[in-house]
C-alpha cells in the first residue's frame, strides 16, 4: 500500500505541475498569438475569454491525470459516467452559441471552464474514495524515486498527444494569419463540431482499452480480436451514421446556422471524411498499445510537422485559404498514418489469431 499511495501523490503532483507550466505557455501564446491578430480590438472581453479557456485547459489536464489511475484501480463505469456526463453538459451549454445569437466567444470559453471544472469534481471524489482506501503510516515521498520508471511511457504519450492536436486542430491558428478572423473562426467550430461527435462515441475507449490490455496479460487472445473487432466496426459505423445524419439535419433545418456560424456545406462534408478516417486510424493505433508500446510516436511528430510545412504552403504561399488547410491535413495522414494503422491492427488480429 505504500507503493501505492507514493504513486498516486506523485501522479497527482506531477499533473497539477504540468497543468500549471502548461497553462502558462499556453496562456502566453494564445496571447501573443491573438493580439497580433486582432491589434487593437483585444480589449477587455477578448482577455476574459482568454483567461477562462487557459484556466479551464489547466483544469482539464489536471482531471486527466485522474482518468488513468481510476480506470486502473476499476472505477470503470465512475470514469465512463464522468466522461458522459462532462461531453453531454459541455455540448448542451456551447450550443446556446449557436442558437442565441448574442452568445459570443467569453460565453463559449465560460462553457469550456465549467464543463472542464465539472469533470474535474466528478473524478476528484472518486480519486479521493480512493485515497482514503490507501492509508499508511509514513506519509513522506520520495517523488524522483516513484516518477523515473514512468518517465520513459509519459515524454512518448505526451509527444502523441500534442502532435494529435497540431495535426487535427493546428490549422486553425495558421488560418487565423493566413484568412480573416471571421473564416478561421467558422474553420474552429466546423472542426470541433465533428471532433465532439467523435469524443461522444469513444467515450467508452478508456474502459475497452483496459478490458483488452487485460485479455492481452492473461492470453485471451480469442476475446481480444472479438471484442476489439467489434468495437472497431461499431465506432466506426456509429460515426459515419451520426455524423451523415447531423450534415442532413444541418442542411434542412439549420442552414441560417450554418451560413452564420460553420463554413460551408462542400467543407463541412470534407471535414466529416476527414475526421471519420481520423477516427478510424486512432482506434486501430490505440489498439496496439494494450501490448504495452507506443509504435506511432515517429509518424506522430513527423506527421504534425508535414501537416504544418504543407499547410503554410498549400494556405499561405499559394492563397488556397481553407481548401489549403483541408488538403494538406487530408494528404498528409493518408500518405501514412490513415492507412499504416489499420493495416498494423489488421496484422496483430492475424497473430492473435493463429
Amino acid at each position: 500500500e505504500k507503493l501505492l499511495h507514493d504513486f498516486l501523490l506523485a501522479v497527482e503532483q506531477l499533473y497539477r505541475a504540468v497543468a500549471a507550466l502548461g497553462g502558462l505557455c499556453i496562456g502566453l501564446f494564445c496571447f501573443l498569438y491573438l493580439v497580433k491578430l486582432t491589434g487593437d480590438q483585444f480589449g477587455m472581453m477578448q482577455s476574459l475569454a482568454l483567461l477562462f479557456f487557459v484556466v479551464g485547459l489547466g483544469i482539464n489536464v489536471s482531471a486527466l491525470g485522474f482518468a488513468p489511475i481510476l480506470i486502473g484501480s476499476g472505477a470503470f463505469s465512475r470514469c465512463a459516467r464522468a466522461n458522459i456526463i462532462f461531453r453531454v453538459f459541455w455540448i448542451s451549454i456551447t450550443s446556446v452559441a449557436f442558437i442565441y445569437p448574442g452568445a459570443g466567444i467569453v460565453y463559449l470559453s465560460l462553457s469550456y471552464l465549467l464543463s472542464v471544472s465539472l469533470y474535474w469534481i466528478l473524478h476528484k471524489g472518486t480519486y479521493n474514495e480512493l485515497r482514503r482506501r490507501v492509508q499508511v503510516s509514513d506519509p513522506r515521498i520520495d517523488y524522483f524515486k516513484v516518477l523515473k520508471p514512468l518517465w520513459g511511457s509519459v515524454w512518448r504519450i505526451g509527444a502523441v498527444v500534442m502532435s494529435a492536436f497540431v495535426i487535427t486542430r493546428g490549422n486553425v491558428y495558421l488560418a487565423g494569419l493566413f484568412t480573416t478572423v471571421e473564416i478561421a473562426a467558422k474553420y474552429s467550430l466546423s472542426l470541433q463540431l465533428f471532433f465532439a461527435l467523435n469524443g461522444l462515441i469513444t467515450v467508452v475507449q478508456p474502459y475497452l482499452l483496459t478490458l483488452l490490455s487485460g485479455y492481452v496479460a492473461e492470453g485471451k487472445q480469442y476475446q481480444f480480436v472479438r471484442v476489439s473487432g467489434g468495437y472497431v466496426v461499431l465506432s466506426t459505423i456509429t460515426y459515419l451514421a451520426a455524423g451523415l445524419l447531423m450534415l442532413v439535419l444541418l442542411d434542412i433545418f439549420f442552414k441560417q446556422m450554418v451560413d452564420r456560424y460553420l463554413l460551408n456545406y462542400s467543407y463541412l462534408i470534407v471535414i466529416y471524411f476527414i475526421v471519420g478516417l481520423e477516427h478510424f486510424h486512432s482506434i486501430c493505433a490505440v489498439i496496439l498499445t494494450t501490448e504495452n508500446r507506443v509504435p506511432f510516436v515517429k509518424s506522430a511528430l513527423f506527421s504534425a510537422i508535414g501537416v504544418v510545412l504543407m499547410s503554410i504552403f498549400a494556405g499561405g504561399v499559394l492563397g488556397c485559404g481553407i481548401s489549403g488547410f483541408l488538403l494538406s491535413q487530408s494528404l498528409i495522414q493518408i500518405a501514412y498514418n490513415n492507412w499504416k494503422w489499420p493495416l498494423e491492427y489488421l496484422r496483430l488480429r492475424k497473430r492473435m489469431s493463429s
